[in-house]
């Protein structure tokens, strides 16, 4: 209708997986060679300072990284775990999720096209969004579009399925909510702490990685409750679709499958209100530490005014 062809919603990296010191060490590499990987890699650039890893880099480049030489005996005994955390770490939060079931090649796909994915039960959901179209001017609300694709787990992703597809199959996307938001929160205090970083204000560079700590570990400990909560939704969907079916049926089957139905309802609603108390301390511990931030802000600026010098030596 414009002449134009969409753009589509530019998901941060962090959504899909970063590389971290931490990664390293828990394979197995001492503290010392994973500082020494991360700072040869952003040296070559093949990495942000926040661990993003260039999507096209290959065993080779890793391989012939510039490592320093006090870690080169140690890098030459494990390049191969080090280039397996590397190439990982450019999807490593998507193979949590789906594991082994799709190959690099596939989960390095998504990345590409930035697609979001979400599973429900060994059904996948996959979802990606538009920016707003239809926009009268910069800033104002506008509509956006959605596209989805539903595998279900009796079909193979590369090939034609002639099985019906399930209600709901894969589920609504529930972690992307949260998640895609952490994300690119995430993205943006890592963009703060590049830029305090070249300025060299080290004060909002550390308040920046502070974020980043907290907004991580927000999304590392709401993953599991919002995998109970799919895997509720899962089993309450599973009863229901089996009491349709036997809508006329007085058996026991039918009384032990409502109380599934239940039992599910009811872990749902326990989960839903232990991510909300989880989301609700975070928000606390996120404003303490703007306010943390603001109160140093203020100190700082008194200080080089130097009437406060005065106040504190009277």
């Amino acid at each position: 209708m414009t002449g134009g062809g969409f753009a589509f919603l530019d998901i941060p990296r962090s959504y899909y997986g970063l590389l971290s010191q931490e990664a390293l060490v828990r394979h197995g590499c001492s503290s010392q060679l994973a500082r020494d990987v991360l700072e040869a890699l952003q040296q070559e650039g093949l990495s942000t300072s926040c661990g993003v890893i260039d999507i096209d880099i290959t065993p080779q480049q890793i391989r012939s990284l510039p490592i320093a030489e006090a870690s080169r005996p140690e890098f030459g005994e494990k390049t191969g775990v080090v280039a397996q955390v590397v190439l990982e770490s450019r999807y490593v939060n998507l193979k949590g999720l789906l594991g082994e079931s799709l190959s690099p090649d596939r989960y390095l796909q998504i990345v590409r096209n930035r697609i979001l994915v979400d599973i429900q039960g060994r059904d996948i959901l996959y979802q990606i969004f538009t920016c707003k179209i239809l926009q009268r001017r910069p800033g104002e609300e506008a509509p956006f579009l959605e596209f989805i694709q539903r595998v279900c787990s009796g079909c193979d992703q590369d090939e034609a399925c002639s099985e019906p597809i399930k209600a709901g199959c894969g589920g609504f996307g529930i972690r992307n909510f949260l998640t895609l938001f952490l994300s690119i929160e995430i993205s943006k205090a890592m963009t703060q702490i590049q830029t305090a970083s070249d300025i060299g204000d080290t004060h909002a560079e550390r308040h920046a990685r502070d974020k980043v700590w907290l907004l991580t570990q927000q999304m590392d400990r709401s993953n599991p409750i919002l995998n109970e909560i799919s895997e509720a939704m899962d089993q309450e969907g599973s009863a229901t679709e089996r009491l349709l079916s036997l809508a006329m049926d007085p058996s026991n089957q039918r009384c032990l499958l409502e109380q599934d139905a239940e039992c599910a309802r009811e872990k749902k609603k326990d989960s839903t209100r232990r991510l909300q108390e989880l989301s609700e301390r975070y928000a606390r511990q996120m404003e303490e530490l703007e306010a943390r931030c603001a109160c140093v802000n203020i100190f700082f600026g008194w200080f080089r005014r130097g009437p406060f010098t005065s106040c504190l030596m009277s």
